[in-house]
Order: C-alpha cells, then structure tokens, then sequence
C-alpha cells in the first residue's frame, strides 16, 4: 500500500514558487502591485493574516494551488482584488464587499483621517456618512470613535445590504452600532430629524464623467452607478453640498473625496452656497488632488448675520473652528479670541499695531508646540493660528478704520 503522506507531499506545491508563477502572470497583465496581490490572493485562499508572507518552503497543497491558480487568472482579467477575496480593509477594520459594491480605497484612508481630526475635541460627535457603499467609512469611523452616532446612508438596494451585513458584524464585535439609512442624497427631506445637528459629514461619492475611459477595475468591473456621475462627474456632488449645508451645525465639518478634475470645481460650488468657510484642498498618497475640506459657517439665506457687525461675523466663523479643537488648547485661542474686539476698540485712541510680525512668528512656534504636546493636526493648527491672527488684524482694522486717531501708545 502506498505511503499516503509521501503521495500527498509529491501533490504539495511551494509558495514560493506559486507566488513567483503569480506575479509574472499579473505583471504581463499590467496590475499595478503583482506582488502584493499575489499575497493577499495566496493569504486569502490559504486562510493567513493579512501581510506581507514567508513562503520559503511552505508547502500548499494541490486543491489550494489550483484554487489559487484560478483567482490570479481572474485577477488578471482585471477583476478587483477586494471582489475576488470578498473583503476589504478601511480604518483598521476589515468589511464584507461583493461584485455590486465599491471595494474601498487606500485614499479613503485620508478622508477617515481628517474626519477624526475634525471631531477630535467634540464629544458624541453626530457624523453622517453619504454614499456609503459598503459602509466601511461610516464603521471605521464608529471603531475609532465608539463614543460617536453614526449615520450611514446609500440609495442603491445591493449596497444597502452590504452596508447592513457589515454593520451588523461590527456591533457584533463589540463596535457602536452604525445606523444604515435608504435615502437618495438629493431628497431634501433626508434625514430631516438631524438638520443642523450633525458636527461631521463625510461623503466618496461617485465622481467619474461619464464616458470617460478607466483601468478595468474601475471601467468594467465596478458597479456604473457607483464610479460615474453625469457628464461632468458633478451629479453626486452637488447634491452632497447641498445636503450637508443643511445638516451641518455652524462649526462642522464636510469632507468630499473626489478625483483631479474636480480639484477646482469642488470649492466653487461650497463657496457658491454661502454656508462654508473657504475650502481646502488635500492631496492623496500619490500626490493627486483627492479631497475637500471645509466647515459650516452662517446659515445660508438666513438674516441672523446682518444684525451683527462685520467683525462679530468674523469672530463667530472663528469661534466655530475652535469649537473643534482640544480643549486643553482652548484657554489660549479662546481668549486671544474673544479679547480682539475689546482691545481694538480701545485702539480707537491708540491705533497701536498688535501683531506685529515677531509676534507672528511667536505664535506659529506655539502652534508646533501645542501640536506636539496634545496630538493636534500640525497642518490644522498652522491654519488655525493663520486664522487667528487674520481675523485679530482685520477686526483692528475694521475698528480702528472706523476712527482712526494718531497713534501714541509705544507699539508693545
């Protein structure tokens, strides 16, 4: 009788050479990371973590090296790598995706990021998610942030039962439950219950014009409603500025994921609601315009703003942006803030400058040690501080203009 076990070790594979057979396979069908995919197709059919292998004799037996065989030659065809292994990583947490689902993208990563940083003082932050696909977004968020109410929200029927499945895994595993929402982001009526309530909206809309030619992953093997939007990719888009302007508090943040050609367009059409703050741009990891950012200022179309003076407007937009910060920061900021329209009006009969520019420079070494000190966004706080000292010099301005008088303080 045969040895069995030295039958079953001539059938055995290595993975090494498996994984080399895989690469090239991918390479000659231009995939952009053969070897990486490689991996994770051998991890995923062998049942390993998530990383980088060790295959120096390993052995694989025969069933899992033609099981293998047969997803490289799928993946080759161009099929995405998350519809083939049936998941995908977001935030530190792994989600179900099937072929009718975006497979989340490394670049989302920025967006969580920013995100998280935007709430980082706020207690219970209220976040919603726009176009949630799968509603990686929306969970990682919640598994970041446990003390969060999240709001996911999608249109289409396949991602609304992806998204439900993942979310009913993540409160399975202990995360805070997300709450899945069928909802069209154009309906002016979605999520009424939370106008003016919610301190985060977060949004990866499709944003492809139509017609445009995009790698396989993206051209044909991605469900069309979830790449494309409307001739010029800004279908999607334009409602998701809408929406949030009605959703969000004054002081909360919007963040859109979208693609190159939208770099430009996209704060335009904030800046044409009159709800935002100027907006920001923010690149991904290749370098390549992948996001705005911005937060809510005074309501659009509301009066309540013209019966305050220019310079209480100012302040208020700036109160709304420390609201955000780590209220170990806010002794400092806050009172800078709030003193700027007394001491200018005492300027009136001084006109003495204030911030000077050795001064200025005082205050961006603050912001790197602040920064440093309670994990603030250095990038964030620059801002801020260029923020303060805009909004201190143009209050004085503002006030000082009003009347000017000669100056006879000593300029401290």
């Amino acid at each position: 009788m045969p040895d069995q076990s030295l039958a079953q070790h001539v059938e055995d594979e290595r993975l090494d050479a498996l994984l080399r057979e895989a690469e090239r396979t991918l390479a000659e069908a231009r995939v952009w990371s053969p070897r990486e995919d490689a991996e994770a197709l051998a991890a995923h059919v062998l049942g390993l973590p998530d990383g980088p292998l060790e295959p120096a004799g390993r052995p694989v037996p025969a069933a899992a090296a033609a099981e293998l065989r047969a997803l490289v030659a799928r993946r080759a065809a161009r099929i995405p790598l998350g519809h083939l292994t049936g998941r995908a990583r977001l935030g530190g947490i792994e989600v179900a995706v099937t072929e009718d689902v975006f497979v989340p993208r490394f670049p989302t990563e920025l967006l969580l990021a920013w995100g998280l940083s935007a709430v980082r003082g706020k207690r219970a932050p209220v976040v919603v998610d726009l176009c949630t696909g799968s509603g990686a977004l929306a969970l990682a968020f919640a598994h970041a942030r446990p003390d969060a109410e999240v709001h996911a929200v999608d249109l289409d029927p396949a991602a609304l039962a992806c998204a439900r499945h993942n979310a009913a895994a993540r409160a399975a595993a202990g995360d805070t439950p997300v709450t899945v929402h069928a909802g069209d982001v154009t309906d002016p009526e979605l999520l009424a219950g939370l106008d003016g309530r919610v301190d985060l909206v977060l949004a990866n809309p499709p944003y492809v014009p139509t017609g445009t030619e995009l790698l396989p992953e993206w051209g044909r093997h991605h469900p069309a409603r979830a790449i494309f939007a409307g001739t010029d990719g800004l279908d999607v888009i334009r409602a998701v500025v809408a929406c949030a302007a009605r959703l969000l508090r004054v002081g909360g943040g919007l963040a859109i994921e979208h693609g190159d050609a939208q770099r430009e367009v996209v704060p335009d059409l904030l800046a044409g609601t009159g709800a935002f703050a100027d907006a920001e741009s923010h690149l991904d990891q290749e370098r390549r315009p992948r996001s705005t950012t911005t937060y809510r200022t005074a309501d659009d179309g509301s009066t309540s703003m013209t019966t305050t003076s220019t310079a209480e407007a100012g302040l208020a937009g700036l109160r709304a942006e420390l609201d955000r910060i780590d209220v170990r920061l806010l002794d400092t900021l806050r009172d800078r803030i709030e003193c700027c329209v007394r001491i200018a009006e005492h300027k009136r009969e001084h006109a003495v400058p204030m911030m000077q520019p050795h001064r200025i420079g005082i205050v961006q070494e603050r912001a790197a040690r602040y920064g440093a000190e309670y994990g603030v966004d250095q990038t964030f706080l620059r801002r801020l501080y260029d923020l303060v000292i805009e909004e201190t010099c143009r209050v004085e301005d503002i006030v000082i203009g009003a009347e000017p008088t000669q100056a006879t303080g000593d300029g401290s």
